[in-house]
């Protein structure tokens, strides 16, 4: 059984860490309530930075048959989604064993496959 003073200082914390999540997530959540839906994905992708080599490409069942694929790193494998809100060249485009680099702040997808490097910019349509 907690004393008064213990139950006072679990609901602080509590508060603190709701605040804290709140705090975190408040850019997205007014993102997700004041811009239409294809500029929501565009500011959402902009902030994405992933690069590595595809070692599977697929539709994820388990997830609501969203388009994947795994990045293979020496200690870990990295499940990316191609969202369904982007054109689909990216997805097309994509090949097992193909080098792909997304930088933070980009729409350029980079594949690099043998001694070819292929950029494909997105386009979310976004009139903003």
């Amino acid at each position: 059984m907690l004393t008064e003073g213990a139950k006072k200082i679990s609901k602080y914390i509590a508060i603190i860490f709701l605040l804290f999540i709140i705090i975190i997530n408040a850019r997205e959540t007014y993102w997700y309530y004041t811009l239409p839906t294809n500029c929501y994905h565009e500011a959402i992708e902009r902030r994405i930075e992933f690069h590595g080599l595809v070692t599977k490409k697929f539709i994820d069942s388990d997830d609501h048959n969203f388009q994947a694929i795994v990045l293979g790193h020496s200690f870990f494998e990295n499940k990316i989604y191609i969202t369904e809100h982007e054109d689909s060249v990216v997805w097309k485009e994509i090949r097992v064993n193909d080098t792909i680099i997304k930088q933070k702040g980009s729409l350029t997808y980079y594949l690099i496959r043998g001694k070819q490097k292929i950029a494909i910019p997105v386009k979310f349509y976004c009139k903003n």
